[in-house]
């Protein structure tokens, strides 16, 4: 079983990149953040070419995000900023005030 079907999911680290999008797929109300839980986020890439920006790659993916996390994507100057090298990271504290539960100990 998936959590995409009803599972829970556990982000008790970072979730970096692709893995963000476990917020796309799953409702917040089954998924938690341990405290040190977090959410990496940078400018998409076009493969193999390793010097190559996907903008429009970087667009669906934000645009896929709940609005809160798209809006604080936006407070830091949207997608065509988030970074190429290095990222922005939401971390559990912040998680948590927009709503997603912390997970049990």
């Amino acid at each position: 079983m998936s959590a995409r079907f009803g599972d829970e999911v556990e982000i008790r680290g970072s979730c970096r990149s692709a893995c963000t999008l476990v917020v796309s797929e799953v409702p917040r109300q089954r998924i938690c953040f341990g405290p040190r839980g977090a959410l990496g986020f940078h400018l998409a890439r076009n493969r193999p070419v390793s010097g190559s920006r996907n903008d429009a790659a970087s667009k669906w993916m934000v645009d896929s995000y709940p609005a809160d996390i798209r809006a604080w994507i936006d407070a830091r100057g949207g997608y065509l900023q988030l970074p190429y090298e290095g990222e922005w990271v939401l971390r559990a504290p912040e998680l948590w005030a927009m709503g997603y539960r912390r997970c049990p100990d």
